[in-house]
């Protein structure tokens, strides 16, 4: 007698070959779309470092002398490149900034930039420019704590002053401060 089907163990075996595939294949999708994400807010940062970078070269933001220090809010570029972070939120305007700083005119850059995403914030913490053009730059994305946060004006100085030793006077450029 020929029989022209599958037996319930044969379906049931490629029932199960099938599912562990296709979690596999979806593990592998999620860790890609995470790194990419990753590498987004990581160009992000540095579009915003050299953004600033650019203002002071064309003199629209004032150099800071030898020792100090400026600190630029993203909401002070008025730029629209930053509307939307890679987790589908908004970067948080003025709790973004970047942070120059002089030292006998070489010129270091730090950058925090984060999103909200769903109240929680997520992005760069604080990262040095130099840090971000290694290949280790993915790693600086984190989960940051809001309640870690302030916003970016005069009232902050001291705040900025303790996180980064060695800035004399500090500059700041936020549209509050405008």
């Amino acid at each position: 007698m020929k029989k022209n089907g599958f037996t319930l163990v044969e379906l049931l075996a490629a029932l199960v070959l099938l599912s562990i595939l296709t979690t596999v294949a979806v593990g592998s999708v999620l860790r890609v779309v995470d790194k990419n994400r990753r590498e987004i807010y990581v160009e992000d940062a540095k579009k915003f470092i050299s953004q600033v970078d650019y203002q002071v070269r064309a003199g629209k933001i004032k150099y800071p002398t030898n020792g100090n220090c400026i600190v630029v809010s993203l909401d002070y570029t008025n730029s629209s490149d930053f509307k939307k972070g890679p987790n589908g939120g908004r970067y948080y305007a003025n709790y973004s900034f970047v942070l120059l700083k002089n030292e006998a005119s070489n010129d270091k850059f730090y950058v925090r930039l984060v999103e909200n995403v769903k109240g929680t914030g997520k992005g760069i913490s604080m990262a040095e420019l130099s840090s971000l053009q290694k290949n280790k730059g993915k790693e600086k994305v984190e989960t940051i704590r809001t309640d870690n946060l302030f916003v970016v004006n005069n009232d902050t100085v001291n705040k900025i002053r303790s996180l980064y030793s060695g800035c004399g006077s500090i500059t700041v450029y936020s549209k509050e401060e405008k």
